[in-house]
């Protein structure tokens, strides 16, 4: 970026084409990276820090400033072609960690609050993925805490969980404190769904494996089935199968689906049919056995005469 001397102020300088051209097109995490840009220049800022101050990932991040590069609204500022070079994303040591925390409030009451939540005083490891996930996962601290939360509540508060949460977050883009909510809420359903699936088909003593999860996700989240149709399908599978197989009650669900079934009473309509079109297969067949019996009666009876 180019050394550009100017004496401090309070204000900075905004490119009249955001306003004219960009305001309606740019999203939040844009404008905020633009900001955070603008107000620090001729600085030249880290990819880590654009990525706390815009909630966004490391890969979202440098999209972003790409996308304000091409448009020519960084063009007087960015000096270089490239955004600047992210710093190795190797985990820091305890040093390093406690030097960064004097000078940053935020991942000192990250550190301070993660204890609380936690009961104890955080290991060195500890201490440095909480650093790695700050620094490089672009979870706002707000999100990262209630991502802590739901993790200790679940009887997994240990950092390594937690990291590997974080990672998975910003591979699926979720970088706001709502994002992290509406996760959460959908983990939350996740984890009451597998222990009700648990119950009705009767697993105990282990996890639903990663396939099963998934089928479970799918009934519920995508084909939009209750309880009720679930465990109808569980019952069939067991009476067919003599065991719980999610494959088999994935080919059941999937077919009640293709029929439009979506409640109880749409199966119990359906599971009529077969009955109804047997009673009239039955009678329709009695009726043409009475027939010809009654032809065969007429012929005999025309020969004799």
């Amino acid at each position: 970026m180019p050394k550009i001397d100017f004496t401090p102020s309070p204000y900075f300088g905004v490119p009249t084409a955001l306003v004219d051209e960009f305001l309606k097109e740019a999203d939040e995490k844009k404008l905020k990276i633009l900001l955070y840009i603008l107000r620090h220049a001729p600085r030249t800022v880290t990819v880590e820090e654009l990525c706390r101050a815009g909630g966004a990932s490391v890969s979202a991040t440098e999209l972003i400033v790409e996308y304000w590069k091409e448009s020519g609204v960084l063009g007087g500022v960015v000096a270089e072609p490239k955004s600047a070079p992210a710093p190795s994303r190797k985990k820091p040591d305890a040093v390093e960690v406690a030097k960064a925390a004097e000078t940053d409030e935020t991942l000192s009451f990250l550190l301070k609050r993660a204890q609380e939540l936690m009961g104890r005083t955080l290991t060195r490891s500890e201490t440095e993925a909480l650093f790695s996930v700050y620094s490089w996962a672009g979870v706002p601290a707000d999100a990262f805490l209630l991502m802590l939360q739901y993790c200790v509540s679940i009887g997994k508060g240990n950092m390594r969980y937690v990291e590997k949460l974080a990672y998975s977050w910003q591979d699926e883009g979720v970088s706001t404190y709502e994002e992290a909510e509406r996760k959460i809420n959908e983990l939350k359903a996740a984890d009451k769904a597998e222990a009700k699936v648990k119950s009705v088909v009767g697993i105990e003593g282990r996890n639903l494996t990663t396939s099963e999860k998934e089928h479970l996700r799918r009934w519920i989240n995508e084909w939009g089935f209750g309880w009720d149709l679930i465990t109808a399908a569980f019952e069939r599978t067991a009476e067919k199968t003599g065991k719980a197989s999610f494959a088999y009650m994935n080919g059941i669900l999937k077919k009640w689906r293709e029929l439009g079934i979506k409640k109880k009473k749409d199966l119990d309509k359906e599971q009529a049919k077969p009955a109804k079109a047997a009673a009239n297969r039955s009678f329709s067949e009695a009726d043409v056995k009475a027939y010809e019996e009654w032809g065969r009666k007429k012929l005999k009876e025309a020969n004799e005469k």
